[in-house]
């Protein structure tokens, strides 16, 4: 063999090499993408069943997770609200990308894992070596896949840099007084006073909707008027009104009555009686 044909050899090798490398990023990016969606829970168990997902995914190959990818754009994901009565905060981890040329963007992505096995496994079969000629051509095939690779690489890339950001405003969510306010007023809405007072608008509600406060309160049970000066002061609230409205589900009217007098009148916001 001579040095000319050895050389074009080793430079196809070279470009073997680097086309390998990259796809071996492309396997990565496809690994964190699949990994890191469809993932619910308590707050306290999402880390733990993030990294058993993270472990199980990384033992897959390249057109397993690239097959997981395409089938969780195609089906998209359903969001798992978790149980009616949480224990605690429930989160749903999950995205779906979209594109108008959804099939032509799933054929790209199973050509290129096609494409790889072939490289790993029958590159000596579909290439010939023999002639400078043919090193050439060999050549010329892996700098078109070396160009396709690094085009769905690129939009991984942004794919991640995306999902990412959603990441880090949720992560800010989880660390902000925003959350601490959140769990408050769930805790407070799921008080048996609290919830007897939304009730109560199907039972005295007048025709326009709206109930009487003072009538309200006098139906409430003496527990319940026990529990309600209990909460006025866990609360830091001087009034039932004040109460009502951290709950955040009330709205409220003051209503002139003819001696002169002003009548407080509450209903269920209409986004919560649904």
């Amino acid at each position: 063999m001579n040095s000319d044909l050895e050389n074009a050899i080793t430079h196809v090798y070279q470009k073997v090499g680097r086309n390998v490398v990259f796809f071996n990023k492309l396997e990565n990016m496809f690994k964190h993408l699949t990994a890191s969606n469809q993932i619910s829970g308590y707050l306290s168990e999402v880390l733990q069943k993030k990294q058993k997902q993270i472990a199980s995914i990384s033992k897959k190959t390249l057109g397993q997770v690239a097959g997981l990818f395409i089938e969780n754009n195609a089906s998209g994901n359903e969001i798992d609200l978790g149980p009616d009565d949480p224990e605690d905060i429930w989160i749903n981890i999950g995205y779906t990308l979209k594109s108008e040329r959804q099939e032509e963007r799933n054929k790209e992505i199973v050509d290129l894992v096609e494409e790889r096995n072939t490289l790993i496994h029958q590159f000596d079969q579909v290439c010939d070596l023999t002639s400078l000629e043919s090193c050439g051509k060999a050549e010329i095939y892996l700098d078109h896949q070396y160009v396709r690779v690094q085009r769905e690489i690129n939009k991984l890339d942004i794919y991640m840099r995306g999902i990412q950001c959603g990441y880090d405003l949720m992560c800010r969510l989880l660390e902000s007084d925003l959350l601490n306010r959140l769990e408050l007023i769930s805790d407070l809405q799921k008080r048996p006073s609290i919830m007897r007072l939304a009730k109560m608008p199907t039972e005295l509600a007048r025709t326009d909707g709206w109930t009487v406060l003072c009538k309200a309160l006098a139906q409430l049970h003496q527990n319940l008027s026990v529990e309600i000066k209990a909460l006025k002061k866990e609360f830091q609230c001087k009034t039932l009104k004040d109460l009502m409205l951290k709950a955040e589900i009330f709205e409220f009217l003051e209503e002139k009555t003819g001696k002169s007098g002003v009548r407080l009148l509450y209903r269920v916001k209409p986004e919560y009686t649904a």
